[in-house]
């Protein structure tokens, strides 16, 4: 576990990050679930950049398609079969890292699928 002492402020609202996180985390049990042959792997990893504090989510899942990512944080967009996912929980993780004045992206990796939430600290 990594310890920051922060000169700055990351002015957020907990619960709204919260959620972000739980959707982000949410979404990485059930890709790690879908493939019984790999590993199941989640990592979280923080890490300070400049005046942004980042948070990477990555997990050992299947990829998205390349096709996808450029939709994975549209509302009511989703990979999952009919009901198992409403295709709302990355929409509104955009919107509220958004609103905190941060980015969030999903990339493929060799090993699965990172996502990584960008804060401003102030």
């Amino acid at each position: 576990m990594k310890k920051y002492k922060l000169e700055k402020q990351v002015p957020v609202f907990p619960e709204k990050i919260h959620q972000v996180i739980m959707n982000i985390l949410d979404n990485a049990i059930f890709a790690v679930n879908m493939e019984s042959s790999r590993s199941k792997i989640i990592t979280i990893s923080t890490g300070i950049k400049g005046d942004d504090i980042i948070l990477s989510f990555s997990n050992t899942g299947p990829p998205i398609a390349e096709e996808h990512l450029d939709q994975l944080f549209d509302p009511f967009f989703t990979t999952k079969d009919p009901g198992q996912g409403t295709g709302l929980g990355l929409s509104i993780c955009y919107t509220l890292v958004s609103e905190h004045g941060g980015e969030i992206r999903a990339q493929n990796t060799r090993e699965g699928v990172n996502f990584t939430v960008t804060l401003p600290v102030k």
